[in-house]
């Protein structure tokens, strides 16, 4: 992974991205699902500056391409947000800067 943005280098990024800061501040005071698709798409494009590649480009420079269908294994459950990473691919627009996270009355049903 050479040469390949850490975490925290992404994060720094994040910070001072004006577009960011903007859909990040729109999101904390009206909530995901009140971003417009346009705002949602910003969002996920502002790491596309960071120069990383995008999700079928670091696919095709790995091992497993091409992706090939298998049983389920995996029921993923998504209980917040926050990540320790923000993938442009991310199919919940999740990053660390994201603070939201289920509620226990949620939890619990």
């Amino acid at each position: 992974l050479a040469g390949v943005l850490t975490t925290g280098q992404t994060i720094e990024e994040m910070k001072t991205d004006a577009d960011f800061i903007r859909v990040q501040k729109d999101l904390v005071e009206k909530g995901q699902k009140a971003l417009t698709k346009e705002e949602r798409t910003l969002r996920r494009r502002t790491l596309t500056g960071l120069g990383l590649p995008s999700f079928t480009e670091r696919l095709s420079s790995s091992a497993i391409d091409p992706l090939q269908h298998q049983a389920t294994k995996i029921l993923q459950i998504n209980l917040g947000l926050f990540c320790n990473q923000a993938c442009s691919h991310c199919h919940v627009e999740s990053s660390p800067l994201r603070t939201e996270m289920m509620d226990a009355e949620t939890v619990d049903q």
